[in-house]
């Protein structure tokens, strides 16, 4: 569903008033508080004729053209635009589609798996390693994906759902939608924490594929483990930048980052607030 379009008529007029040089402006959906209807127009700078990322400037109109001036409202109002914005726009949408895994590219990461596996193997020997850590991890990523991959085709169709023709975003639809797009994140935290949980042994996997490789002898020790020993440098990198994206969270608890979660889009709608023209 498309929130945001291009203003037109009696809002084109009032958005035309608040919007600063080299800015566009778009409106969003009805949104309905205290039994009332509204619009929110946001303003984006543009770059050679592309609309930029971050909101400059926003306002809130009545379902009739009215600018609203009146602090409360407009920040209760904040809460709900900013909320739209987040699950349901066309970009929110996107992100989401594109975080889903083919199921062929999960049997192709499980194939590698099976190999880094058996390359992990060898390696048995040594503790440092954490091979009984490392291997559930990589047994669990592939189901952890699958997992993700439903929670979002869920959330997508109860969007599909909605009737766009008369359609109005309020507290209740979005606290219905919301019960399925926390699921979405709970899954890729879930995800985030069970990688978190072997970041103290990648390094030392990586160093010691890559040390056992450059050995001729590697070579004799079969297909399967040579071309583990060549993934799992690059597995490793790749789950230690998932550890670095989610620094900030991936040693919490689940309770502990539903509640950041609500700290960090409290910032926001604040920062949104001061946006207010």
């Amino acid at each position: 569903m498309q929130v945001f379009t291009t203003p037109v008529g009696k809002f084109k007029d009032l958005a035309d008033k608040y919007k600063k040089s080299g800015e566009i402006s778009r409106i969003s959906l009805p949104i309905e508080y205290d039994g009332k209807r509204y619009k929110e127009i946001v303003y984006n700078k543009k770059f050679l004729g592309r609309m930029k990322k971050n909101v400059e400037g926003v306002i809130f109109l009545t379902d009739d053209g009215e600018y609203i001036s009146d602090i409360r409202l407009k920040k209760e109002l904040s809460i709900l635009g900013y909320q739209l914005e987040v699950i349901m726009d066309d970009k929110s949408i996107n992100d989401l589609k594109s975080a889903i895994t083919p199921e062929l590219e999960i049997e192709k990461q499980v194939a590698d798996y099976n190999q880094i596996k058996k390359a992990i193997d060898n390696m048995k020997a040594s503790k440092e390693f954490g091979v009984d850590t490392v291997v559930p991890i990589l047994n669990k990523l592939p189901d952890l994906k699958r997992e993700n991959n439903k929670v979002i085709e869920v959330f997508i169709n109860k969007l599909q759902l909605l009737n766009p023709d008369g359609f109005v975003f309020n507290t209740s639809v979005y606290n219905e939608l919301y019960t399925y797009y926390k699921e979405i994140l709970i899954k890729n935290f879930q995800r985030v924490r069970l990688v978190g949980s072997g970041r103290n042994f990648y390094d030392n996997l990586k160093k010691e594929a890559q040390k056992r490789k450059r050995n001729m002898s590697a070579r004799f020790n079969g297909h399967e483990v040579f071309m583990g020993l060549t993934k799992l440098p690059y597995e490793m990198d790749h789950l230690k930048n998932i550890i670095k994206v989610y620094e900030s969270v991936v040693n919490m608890k689940q309770e502990e980052y539903l509640k950041h979660l609500k700290i960090v889009e409290k910032t926001n709608i604040d920062y949104r607030i001061q946006l207010i023209r």
